[in-house]
């Protein structure tokens, strides 16, 4: 009971659906379906407008259906509109996921050692020291040789 479609064939289609619930609600209703069937080409849908439908809006005289503009398509960027029944109750399929903001404890964050320049220094001297001994040693390699 609703289509989603393009804009031009939305257009299209409206005209011929209000034409089709106005042969729906005629008093006749054999005639009704004869025509019915000539434009439906299936019986199913044919029961669905005389029996379903025509009651539906019985009340109303025209604008039977809802257009909705849902955005551009992608691929050719054609403008989309869905299109409803009016007394139609539109649902979406499959649950809508809520976010749920978790609740994380806020751990106090440590401070920062804050070093002394003089501790700066002794750490480069013995970097350095290191550097130097390797430079005299064999230098390693990943085969051990």
């Amino acid at each position: 009971e609703y289509l989603e479609t393009t804009a031009s064939k939305a257009k299209a289609i409206v005209p011929l659906f209000d034409k089709m619930i106005n042969i729906a609600k005629e008093k006749n209703k054999r005639h009704a379906e004869m025509k019915l069937n000539k434009i439906l080409f299936s019986k199913l849908a044919t029961e669905k407008v005389l029996n379903i439908l025509s009651k539906r809006l019985d009340d109303s005289d025209g604008g039977y259906l809802n257009l909705y503009k849902t955005g551009l398509r992608k691929g050719d960027n054609a403008p989309m509109i869905k299109m409803i029944v009016k007394g139609y109750v539109y649902k979406e399929i499959g649950a809508k996921k809520t976010s749920k903001k978790s609740k994380k404890k806020e751990t106090p964050v440590a401070e920062a050692k804050k070093y002394d320049v003089s501790e700066i220094k002794d750490m480069s001297q013995s970097q350095n020291q290191n550097m130097e001994k390797g430079a005299q040693g064999k230098a390693k390699s990943r085969s051990g040789i």
